[in-house]
């Protein structure tokens, strides 16, 4: 990320980027490019200390403003973008307008969900990342002229078909064949429903589950794991680059989220030649192609995800097959085009 942001500093001859965070720094990370953290007591001050950091940059000049989300740093930038009286190029995280799984999890997200809809119409620009959002945002008035569409580029990595897995990790798997889940370790993943599905595979007792990342939610998956007794069939694992290698030998990369903005694992996997299996959301319907590349599944249906888990077994050679044929043309756009959008938009 900090290689990815720091690039923009080609096309701009000053970028300020204000962080919420704890942690109290200000630093110049590559030509151009400034870095600064709130240095917040805590998060209920992030947008306060945000705006005072604002206040404090007055005296510059600046073209466009933009923000991460349509939410917490949404609402600082457009109120930035009003002070210095530019244009607002907003980020569109993708799940905020995808069904009502975001606004359920809490009275803050319902609060959220609705001023982000509100401020998504106000932007000049606004840049989504998959298919699905960009036709969301147009059923909600949102002109074609106003959307950016581009994920972010795709690792090396996992095109390149380099690197293997440790000794140490070799040993772990012990030649067993393995599903595949990288990721943050919250409660928008999902991964209980994928342990749930993985413990009715009682036919196939070599199988293994490996989880991939790191979270808040670790010690309640690990109660999870012990509670189906899966303990010697489900591996942890803390974040690695060398995670192309664990995609390419698993027999599938399992997405169990509730709501996603794009979904890189999900087109990681498949450069890496593994099938996936991946709930209705965020790139799926752009990137899999259901029975061929992988499967589609309902959000929260378990019982689609065994069956699902039991076909890739069951088919994996054809699945293989038709995912080593898989392409990914990268976006001709990026974040230049977002920020040139908004400067030129018209009220």
């Amino acid at each position: 990320a900090r290689a990815r942001i720091a690039s923009y500093g080609s096309f701009v001859e000053q970028l300020d980027i204000i962080l919420f965070s704890a942690e109290s720094f200000e630093e110049t990370i590559a030509p151009h490019v400034k870095v600064i953290a709130t240095h917040s007591s805590s998060p209920l001050w992030y947008v306060w200390d945000a705006l005072k950091l604002v206040w404090k940059k007055r005296r510059e000049t600046y073209d466009v403003v933009t923000a991460q989300d349509v939410t917490e740093t949404g609402l600082v930038g457009y109120l930035a973008a009003r002070f210095f009286q530019v244009r607002f190029a907003a980020q569109d995280v993708g799940y905020l307008f995808h069904g009502e799984y975001y606004a359920r999890e809490s009275w803050l997200n319902r609060l959220r969900a609705r001023f982000g809809h509100w401020l998504v119409r106000r932007a000049d620009s606004v840049r989504v990342m998959s298919v699905r959002s960009e036709e969301t945002l147009r059923k909600l008035s949102i002109p074609a002229t106003k959307i950016v569409r581009f994920p972010f580029k795709l690792d090396a990595q996992f095109a390149a078909h380099k690197g293997s897995l440790s000794e140490e990790e070799q040993a772990l798997l012990n030649h067993r064949p393995y599903f595949l889940i990288p990721g943050r370790f919250v409660h928008i993943k999902r991964i209980d429903l994928a342990l749930e599905a993985f413990s009715g595979m009682i036919h196939h007792p070599d199988l293994l589950l490996v989880l991939i990342g790191q979270g808040p939610l670790e010690p309640m998956l690990r109660e999870r794991i012990a509670h189906l007794n899966l303990r010697d069939r489900v591996i942890i694992r803390p974040w690695t680059s060398a995670l192309a290698a664990w995609y390419r030998g698993a027999s599938a990369t399992i997405i169990t989220s509730d709501r996603e903005g794009y979904c890189m694992t999900a087109l990681e996997s498949l450069a890496s030649g593994t099938p996936v299996i991946m709930t209705d959301v965020g790139s799926a319907p752009e990137l899999i192609q259901d029975g061929v590349n992988g499967y589609i599944i309902p959000v929260g249906d378990v019982e689609r995800l065994k069956e699902r888990m039991e076909e890739t077994l069951l088919h994996q050679e054809k699945l293989r097959a038709h995912t080593r044929t898989f392409t990914w043309k990268p976006p001709n756009v990026g974040m230049k085009d977002l920020f040139e959008r908004a400067i030129h938009s018209t009220k």
